[in-house]
């Protein structure tokens, strides 16, 4: 298999649009994605991805340049996001590359498990960093935060398992390449629609005011009778990638005993991890939810002194 940008391969565009999806229905009726996806495609190729295995494209990863930092990160997070590179394109301004965001990391639906969006986004993370990308952030899709539609993102995304990594396996993802949680985005995507076209959409009634649960939703739909619409407002986790080189470690004496043999495993293996999504920060020009929670610190099994942290200090 062989990773391309459509920079590099402008021919694959189409074997890029190929790759299909199985979002549910509604996901697919968001009014920014409608006006700014196909643009941000073809205005920042070096940032889209496509794998492909011979003639065939079994992955593919959506970008754009991003102007927010760890002190402003928007609350709207993915559509945020797009509508910004929407703007960027349409006045045809050089980007600068030094900040990203992720948009999307697609895996053909007969290639999943197999590892392929990890590799993809660590194959990012390398290209991003060559382009000049320092900072790359994610608004983060729990995949299995739609279990669980009603249990709040930010206690979704503070939960770890023994080894101290997320329980969600695309947040896991994110930290085992280096990521970090910073915190939620609660108004990440809104979808609007009239009451007919929620029941086109998902096949339910809607015939009830207040919340409506729907399969693949990763929150409730709030939903008004009386005006005749329903409302999806989806939560997503900022992660935050560092991709400035890392600083040289200083040459440490040599041990041979038993707990410096511990020490070593643990710094070889991760032991002393960072957690961290997409961007961070809180305020700025889309009003942030406010500071930082502070770090939950858990001890990394079989690692002296090591630790994970959730929610990363700043």
């Amino acid at each position: 298999m062989q990773t391309h940008s459509l920079a590099e391969r402008p021919d694959l565009v189409e074997a890029f649009w190929s790759i299909a999806g199985d979002w549910p229905t509604f996901m697919l009726q968001d009014p920014t994605s409608d006006r700014a996806y196909e643009a941000a495609v073809e205005a920042f190729p070096q940032l889209h991805l496509v794998v492909m295995e011979g003639e065939a494209a079994v992955a593919r990863l959506h970008a754009v340049p991003f102007g927010h930092g760890l002190s402003d990160l928007p609350v709207r997070g993915w559509d945020a996001a797009m509508q910004e590179a929407e703007w960027l394109a349409a006045k045809g301004a050089a980007p600068d590359w030094s900040t990203v965001s992720l948009i999307e990391a697609r895996v053909a639906v007969d290639r999943r498990d197999e590892g392929l969006s990890g590799a993809l986004l660590a194959e990012a993370r390398r290209r991003y960093a060559a382009l000049g990308c320092r900072d790359l952030f994610g608004p983060v899709r729990p995949t299995r935060k739609w279990l669980e539609p009603r249990t709040a993102a930010d206690e979704y995304a503070r939960r770890v398992r023994e080894d101290g990594l997320p329980v969600d396996p695309w947040l896991r993802a994110h930290v085992r390449l280096g990521g970090r949680i910073v915190q939620v985005a609660p108004l990440s995507m809104t979808i609007p629609g009239t009451l007919a076209q929620w029941r086109e959409w998902t096949g339910l009634p809607f015939d009830v005011d207040g919340s409506v649960e729907v399969e693949g939703g990763l929150a409730p739909v709030h939903v008004d009778l009386a005006n005749d619409h329903a409302v999806y407002v989806e939560p997503n986790v900022w992660v935050h990638h560092d991709l400035r080189p890392a600083p040289a470690a200083p040459r440490a004496r040599s041990h041979s005993g038993p707990a410096s043999r511990r020490r070593r495993q643990c710094r070889a293996w991760g032991g002393d991890m960072q957690i961290h999504p997409r961007s961070a920060g809180g305020g700025g020009r889309s009003g942030g939810p406010g500071p930082v929670p502070p770090p939950i610190t858990t001890p990394a099994r079989g690692c002296l002194g090591a630790r994970s942290q959730l929610w990363g200090d700043r």
